[in-house]
């Protein structure tokens, strides 16, 4: 991958493009940038709000539930769950043990946060198990804040989100990822285990 400073991403990065299959684009900048993944994982770290509306006190919170108890992919900054008031901690409030991730009302609460605390979110996780896997309509109002809000997408719904047009060009404008974990285990690679998220 070129320029992964740009796309929010850690040098690291750096040439693992042979591993996947990606698309590329131009931004308006004119800088070349990769803006959707379909091939294997990429391991990187980034700063993650994991996406868990209506769903983080209940097992539809199952991806959620699991990134606050242990990753090594990301750095969990806080997840969003509007029917949890207070912003109580999300390991205290799942296991009783503290984890200092905050649970949250909305994208904007976690933005702020972020920002209060000098660092800059990176990724937004898809942390809810829907129905049949289904990409809803809330959740893809969510992802299409969290796009505009620049940051990248991860998602293991079954539905996947690249597919939405109007999503992966607002993904190839803003210069980020959308990364979609079962479009790889779909194509014949197995990928998709317990473990994709950590």
């Amino acid at each position: 991958l070129k320029n992964t400073k740009a796309l929010g991403l850690p040098a690291s990065t750096a040439g693992l493009s042979a591993m996947l299959t990606i698309q590329q684009t131009e931004s308006p900048a004119g800088r070349s940038v990769c803006c959707v993944i379909t091939g294997e994982m990429m391991m990187y770290d980034g700063n993650a709000v994991v996406y868990c509306e209506n769903s983080f006190l209940t097992t539809y919170g199952k991806t959620a539930h699991g990134l606050v108890r242990f990753t090594e992919r990301y750095a969990v900054r806080s997840v969003i769950d509007s029917r949890v008031p207070g912003e109580p901690d999300a390991g205290m409030v799942l296991d009783g043990r503290p984890a200092g991730i905050p649970i949250v009302e909305s994208l904007s609460r976690a933005l702020e946060l972020a920002d209060a605390s000098g660092y800059q979110l990176t990724h937004f996780i898809i942390g809810v198990a829907t129905d049949g896997g289904y990409l809803t309509a809330d959740i893809r109002e969510a992802v299409r804040k969290a796009l505009e809000s620049g940051l990248n997408i991860d998602s293991g719904l079954h539905d996947y989100v690249s597919d939405d047009d109007e999503l992966r060009l607002l993904a190839e404008r803003q210069g980020v990822l959308i990364r979609d974990i079962r479009k790889s285990a779909a194509s014949g690679n197995h990928m998709f285990t317990g473990k994709s998220m950590r």
